[in-house]
């Protein structure tokens, strides 16, 4: 049986996109390392944080828009948008600035006019063109891909 997308809600799209990633996802993984899936954790954190942080602000409901999944989406798109080894605060800055601008400045889902995800990769490119632009050549390990996103030397 075929779903339309009228008949399906908001969390239901969200998470079958997010499905549909996870096999470009797992070939990141495979061609770049782990430093992959810790930009994807920190977009999440992040993406949630803000977006409860800027729901909050606004008086909205935060439970609902939380659990969507939306936020989530664009934290998992920014996040395999950027290089594997980016320092931390490059993703956080990315996301925040995704959520806030692209997403609740504007009334939340459905209300923005650009895709958030692709907001904070441009102006990520804009502010910081060196970090995004240094791709690492090949597979790096867990360590290797620790010691170069939360290092004290790049920040």
């Amino acid at each position: 049986m075929r779903m339309h997308s009228d008949s399906l809600g908001t969390t239901q799209i969200m998470r079958q996109v997010i499905y549909a990633l996870s096999l470009g996802v797992a070939m990141l993984v495979a061609f770049q390392g782990v430093g992959v899936l810790w930009q994807m954790v920190l977009a999440i954190v992040t993406a949630v944080a803000v977006e409860a942080l800027m729901l909050s602000i606004r008086k909205q409901p935060i439970l609902p828009s939380i659990s969507d999944g939306s936020a989530i989406l664009s934290a998992i798109l920014l996040a395999i948008s950027i290089p594997a080894i980016a320092p931390w605060w490059v993703i956080v800055l990315g996301v925040a600035f995704a959520i806030v601008f692209g997403k609740q400045l504007y009334g939340g889902l459905g209300n923005n006019p650009f895709n958030p995800a692709m907001l904070g990769y441009a102006f990520l490119l804009i502010s910081y063109p060196l970090q995004m632009t240094s791709w690492p050549a090949g597979f790096v390990g867990f360590t290797d891909s620790m010691a170069l996103i939360f290092s004290a030397a790049s920040m």
